[in-house]
């Protein structure tokens, strides 16, 4: 129940987010927030079913963000490592002259 919740919350968003900005007209920056939403949708559902949490209680949602929370900062953190390896840099050496 808690989920279906989550989910047409975030969809009356998007309604709104499209109704009132031009992302009807190509707008890139509306596209990136819309982008964003559905890309929290997806990773908060995943997380919370990869650590078997239950989001229908108020505790159970508390306990899926902080854990969510926790993934997405590691996440954030992870993202300059992998794109270095993707194009084999080391972002953490000091680039000599």
């Amino acid at each position: 129940m808690g989920l279906l919740i989550v989910i047409l919350v975030i969809f009356l968003s998007m309604v709104v987010l499209y109704k009132t900005t031009g992302v009807r007209f190509g707008n890139l920056w509306t596209y990136g927030i819309a982008f964003m939403l559905i890309f929290s949708i997806f990773t908060f559902v995943a997380v919370s079913k990869e650590n078997e949490l239950n989001i229908n209680s108020y505790d159970g949602f508390l306990s899926a963000t902080k854990v969510y929370l926790s993934w997405f900062t590691k996440f954030i953190k992870e993202v300059p490592e992998i794109t270095g390896d993707l194009f084999n840099i080391d972002s953490t050496e000091e680039i000599e002259e």
